[in-house]
């Protein structure tokens, strides 16, 4: 299970138009968000279930990080 800040971080991004992905990175930057969250979405594309992999996927990809 994911933990909640995490889940409305996906669920913000997803949601977001890409034009504005570049001002959410930096709010959490700022807020010291951005490492733990991205540390959460490799956590769910690594060993989670499916459907977190693929929103986490999504997640990452939408935030400009490349997978392989």
């Amino acid at each position: 299970m994911l933990p909640k800040d995490t889940q409305k971080a996906i669920d913000a991004i997803l949601a977001a138009p890409s034009e504005t992905i570049a001002d959410l990175i930096c709010e959490m930057r700022n807020k010291k968000q951005l490492s733990s969250l991205v540390h959460d979405l490799n956590d769910c594309v690594l060993f989670g279930e499916p459907e977190q992999k693929t929103r986490a996927t999504q997640a990452l990809v939408a935030m400009g990080f490349a997978l392989r």
